[in-house]
């Protein structure tokens, strides 16, 4: 810089700082470009403080003056002196309210560059061809695994900021179906909040919410339960304004999980109204509900209000500038029950999603999981048995590969291969599947639970249409109405329970106490008779009762 370039600046403060910034010596010299820029930003509050400072010196000469005029009026003296002392205090103040500020500033600027390198390093560096073989091959599965790795060295100077990062990587974890990872995630974001003894600040509100769903996707029903008891205490306390829209996602996916569809299409209304006054711009998390809110309000028996609210989601989708393929083809996967009776439309409407969905997410993903057994739902009602059973093996042996013996929907599945067996006339076949389904799903959900009633049910059945009188008593013992009607909604249980208790009495000999049982239950499910392929449970109590003549 040429001599006499600082009489081209009229800013003292800008000449001050490109004199520290260009000085000789290298004890003087400003360190960083970043302190220059933090300087520079701060250019107009620092002229405001050496205005307001000198405005002070100015004021302090006057009033020094006027005391040295009138230092025979000592009560005014003093008067002023304490003026001035209060003013110097207030300046100091200010001053120390500026560094606060100054600090938190340059520890939020620290935050977003670690961020920024965490993203463009550990996520999108990830398919570099330099860094990965694969390249831009590399899944979205490799990329987080990789990127997990890399949190604790990255953030180990700021657990604030991991705990965010491994919350996230919980979130993503679990919309892929990692969900042994999205646990780990979660749990490692808990223990350094608390570790920061934040444990009931927002952050730990967040981990503990993604902690409670994945739990609940798992069928781990107890530990996701303590997790919700423990947010519904901290929501009294959080300042998170989706705390409550948060919970009400939460709970929805437990209630699902354990088939209490009526109670998660409230909480699942609740999460949706949550979403609209704290986070209006959140689509994909609103899109994501509304999907679950039609699958569950299917569930639930409530076929139209399902039909009507994936309509204004598919159109609202299609009108989107966006690529929305997989929204739709996931709207319509989630429609699909609500067609019972219209096998053909609900086909249709299967085979059209699917190759989107195989494309997007894979063929062992839960939601292709879920259409094959909408398409086994649709061959069962249709009575087609040879595809029907082909697809409950499928979606059984598929979903016990990616979720493990663990895991409540591997007997579920289970127990809809053996119910289809059992349709299709292989009682035998069957009946080992169920007992082995009905074992696991009373250990793991208990026997109250809407899936576990349902396995009695059918292995009651099975069991009296071998002969085994005594085991299907104590089964349907065990059978409650409510229960099963609320894991699947058909306003026949009681009939259905007397059609079973019926097929007993009549096996242990006791007609006279059967046929009444019979013949009520038979007067109940006469819309099986105008059936192609009645439901088995009807042909079964129908042969009962003409073996009591």
């Amino acid at each position: 810089m040429a001599s006499g370039w600082e009489n081209e600046i009229g800013d003292e403060l800008l000449r001050q700082d490109l004199l520290l910034a260009t000085d000789g010596q290298p004890e003087r010299r400003l360190a960083t470009a970043g302190e220059l820029a933090d300087r520079l930003r701060r250019l107009g509050q620092r002229h405001a403080d050496m205005a307001e400072q000198r405005r002070a010196q100015d004021a302090a000469r006057r009033d020094h003056e006027a005391l040295a005029r009138a230092q025979v009026r000592r009560p005014i003296t003093y008067a002023l002196i304490g003026v001035l002392v209060l003013g110097i205090a207030v300046a100091l103040w200010l001053r120390q309210e500026a560094v606060n500020a100054r600090n938190l500033a340059r520890a939020e600027l620290d935050r977003a560059n670690a961020l920024a390198r965490f993203l463009n390093e550990d996520l999108i560096g990830r398919s570099n061809p330099l860094v990965s073989a694969k390249g831009p091959d590399a899944t979205l599965r490799e990329v987080l695994l990789a990127a997990r790795d890399r949190v604790p060295a990255r953030f180990e100077a700021q657990p604030e900021t991991a705990a965010v990062i491994h919350g996230s990587l919980a979130t993503l974890f679990s919309a892929i179906d990692l969900f042994q990872d999205a646990e780990a995630q979660a749990r490692q974001a808990l223990t350094l909040i608390e570790r920061d003894g934040r444990s009931d600040g927002d952050a730990a509100f967040q981990a503990r919410t993604v902690l409670a769903r994945v739990l609940s996707r798992m069928g781990r029903f107890d530990e996701a339960a303590q997790q919700l008891e423990q947010l519904e205490r901290l929501s009294a306390h959080t300042t998170d304004p989706l705390a409550r829209q948060r919970l009400a996602a939460a709970r929805s996916t437990w209630f699902i999980g354990r088939g209490e569809f009526d109670k998660a299409v409230v909480q699942l209304r609740a999460a949706i109204a949550g979403l609209g006054p704290t986070d209006p711009g959140n689509t994909a998390a609103r899109d994501t509900l509304r999907l679950d809110l039609i699958t569950t309000l299917t569930l639930a028996g409530q076929d139209q209000q399902a039909l009507d609210e994936g309509g204004r989601l598919i159109d609202e989708a299609q009108g989107r500038k966006e690529d929305s393929a997989l929204l739709v083809a996931l709207a319509r996967l989630a429609q699909v029950r609500a067609y019972r009776n219209d096998h053909a439309a609900a086909e249709k409407l299967l085979l059209e999603a699917q190759p989107v969905i195989v494309a997007r997410l894979g063929e062992n993903h839960s939601r292709h999981l879920q259409l094959l057994g909408e398409l086994l739902g649709v061959a069962f009602r249709s009575g087609d048995w040879p595809r029907a059973t082909g697809y409950a093996q499928m979606a059984h042996e598929r979903v016990r590969a990616e979720f493990g013996d663990g895991h409540v929907l591997t007997y579920v599945t289970l127990l809809n291969w053996a119910r289809t067996l059992d349709e299709a006339g292989r009682a035998k076949d069957a009946v080992d599947k169920a007992r082995t389904a009905h074992r696991h799903l009373l250990n793991l959900v208990g026997p109250a639970s809407p899936q576990t009633q349902d396995a009695a049910f059918v292995l009651a059945l099975i069991e009296l249409e071998l002969g085994g009188a005594r085991n299907a008593q104590s089964l349907i013992d065990q059978l409650d109405p409510a229960a099963l009607e609320s894991g699947r909604a058909t306003g026949q249980w009681p009939a259905s329970i007397d059609a079973l208790r019926g097929m007993a009495l009549q096996l242990k000999g006791d007609a006279a106490a059967a046929r009444p049982l019979l013949d009520s239950a038979l007067a109940a499910l006469k819309d099986e008779e105008a059936l192609a392929k009645p439901a088995r449970l009807y042909v079964a109590a129908r042969q009962a009762r003409a073996r009591l003549h």
